[in-house]
């Protein structure tokens, strides 16, 4: 894998870690935060990042950029449906 999700939570860390140790340094994990969250993990998810070894981004999303992507996704769809953006 060349990117992972990490949530800092208790799945993502241990699919990160997963991942031999000879690996992790060319492996970027990926954390999502901004002003959608009250929540912020990007601390936590960068030092569980730099424990195991990978590289760690942490992508800041506010509310126009959210919507305009749920927009386009739905615009893109030929016959909406609850699933159709996965």
């Amino acid at each position: 894998p060349t990117g992972v999700f990490l949530s800092a939570g208790i799945d993502s860390t241990a699919i990160l870690e997963s991942i031999p140790e000879e690996h992790r340094g060319r492996v970027t994990a990926f954390t999502l935060g901004g002003t959608l969250t009250t929540s912020d993990e990007g601390a936590l998810a960068a030092a569980t990042a730099a424990n195991l070894g990978a590289q760690h981004k942490c992508v800041s999303l506010d509310e126009g950029e959210v919507r305009g992507w749920v927009n386009d996704g739905l615009s893109a769809m030929d016959l909406p449906s609850a699933d159709g953006i996965n």
